[in-house]
């Protein structure tokens, strides 16, 4: 799932959605690197358009090596729509398109 809007909208879309993700989950601030943990069936990727290329292919490579039997469910969250990322070429296509199965665009709400 990829989910674009503010910090605040993509916070309380999460924090709604958290009773729904799998545990254990675990939550990535991309500017940190990523480590994705061995366990982890739910990971959420804040600030994925940061991303560099060698984190992408990495992402993208554990993505196709997860087992059948344990896939994990990834949540990306992004301020600004990563489809332009994509087409300026900073963004690997092959990710954007595995990230984005969902797409989810969250707007700032009245409470």
């Amino acid at each position: 799932m990829l989910v674009c809007g503010v910090a605040e909208a993509t916070e309380s879309f999460l924090h709604k959605a958290l009773p729904y993700l799998g545990t254990p989950l675990q939550n990535i601030a991309c500017e940190e690197g990523i480590i994705i943990a061995a366990d982890a069936i739910t990971v959420v990727l804040r600030n994925v358009e940061i991303l560099t290329g060698a984190e992408q292919r990495m992402l993208l490579d554990w993505i196709d090596h997860q087992p059948d039997e344990r896939k994990a469910q990834i949540i990306s969250v992004t301020p600004a729509p990563l489809y332009a990322y994509m087409q300026a070429q900073v963004f690997a296509e092959a990710l954007y398109y595995r990230l984005n199965a969902i797409y989810l665009e969250v707007f700032p709400g009245n409470g």
